[in-house]
């Protein structure tokens, strides 16, 4: 008798070590690896991809230039710590895209803010204005932009 419950004990811990253990979901991976989406309603894509992070929308105003960014990735840190920060690619935008101010635009980069202040350093690529036309030429540059609660500025020439 002593033998037959050994024989069941073995048999029931290996069917308990052998269940499938649950895939993580891209939003979870996301949540844990990069931090929460801070979105406004509409289409985005936020998805982790090996170490790096895809990130797209179409049709918001960015709000990089003095301000935080409409549609972020947002992580809290505290205390002493490096940030690294490497753009691997930046979609051009696209002219036929109806945007909510402004021209077609995108951007990428890094902005840190709390206490109502803010520092970016990004990469930002738009179809200007010109008369309510949208110019033939592309700009393309390196911002660096700053604001406190009471004013901003920054500069492209980098």
């Amino acid at each position: 008798m002593k033998r037959l419950a050994l024989i069941l004990l073995a048999v029931c811990t290996l069917a308990v070590g052998a269940a499938p253990v649950p895939t993580e979901s891209d939003s979870d991976r996301l949540a844990r690896l990069w931090g929460k989406v801070d979105a406004p309603p509409g289409p985005y894509v936020a998805k982790p991809v090996g170490k790096l992070l895809m990130l797209r929308s179409i049709g918001w105003t960015l709000g990089f230039e003095y301000s935080e960014p409409r549609f972020k990735i947002v992580r809290e840190w505290a205390g002493d710590f490096d940030i690294r920060v490497k753009v691997n690619s930046l979609d051009s935008p696209k002219r036929s895209v109806k945007y909510d101010s402004d021209g077609p635009q995108s951007a990428a980069g890094l902005t840190i803010f709390g206490n109502g202040r803010c520092i970016s350093l990004y990469h930002w690529m738009a179809y200007n204005k010109s008369d309510g036309v949208l110019n033939e030429e592309m700009q393309s540059s390196i911002w660096l932009a700053h604001s406190t609660a009471n004013s901003g500025g920054g500069g492209s020439n980098l």
